[in-house]
């Protein structure tokens, strides 16, 4: 499982991600970029992603 911790009761100006099945931390920072997302996500390669770039206005017509 991965887990996502953040300090939203606080300052909520943190996030670490964590496999819980080793205890490796995934990610640690301040913000997580979209490809730093797509590489947490396929850490093990159990599951598949892809970055998609897009402009404003396909996102706004394909992706909303």
């Amino acid at each position: 499982m991965i887990k996502v911790v953040t300090n939203n009761l606080g300052s909520g100006d943190w996030v670490t991600v964590l496999d819980t099945n080793t205890g490796e931390t995934l990610f640690s920072g301040h913000r997580i970029t979209p490809q730093g997302l797509v590489n947490i996500l396929t850490f093990d390669d159990s599951i598949s992603a892809e970055l998609v770039e897009v402009t404003d206005e396909q996102m706004e017509e394909e992706y909303s």
